[in-house]
């Protein structure tokens, strides 16, 4: 979704880069940094925006949704409480690979972070 590759072809390329079987990716789930080095691989960097300020440790009262092109969130489901992530375009529209439909922070219990995804331009400067 976020560098053109589908989440089948994402999902295969992480479980090489995590030395993982595909059987037991699902098990463990993955957490940012393991999106983070995806996402190096392919040439982008990243911005993190946190709900909550890392220095005084408590929630912000407002924060940026969509603050680029494309982002990917970490976001608490409704019914489950489960934790997993999500693609959040400019629109303020998300992308959820368990729903086929388009989302919005609303359905979500909490957001905890934004993360802003950017093509690096690789090469000789």
């Amino acid at each position: 979704m976020l560098t053109g590759q589908s989440y089948v072809e994402v999902n295969s390329h992480l479980v090489k880069l995590m030395n993982r079987t595909a059987d037991s990716f699902g098990e463990t789930g993955i957490n940012h940094l393991h999106i983070d080095q995806y996402l190096a691989s392919k040439g982008f960097a990243i911005v993190r925006r946190l709900s909550f300020n890392p220095f005084t440790n408590r929630k912000k009262r407002s924060w940026p949704r969509a603050f680029c092109d494309a982002a990917y969130c970490e976001v608490e489901q409704l019914a489950t409480g489960n934790w997993h992530f999500v693609v959040l375009l400019r629109d303020g529209s998300i992308l959820d690979p368990l729903h086929s439909e388009r989302k919005s922070f609303g359905d979500y219990k909490r957001i905890s972070s934004i993360t802003g995804v950017f093509k690096v331009q690789m090469g000789a400067a």
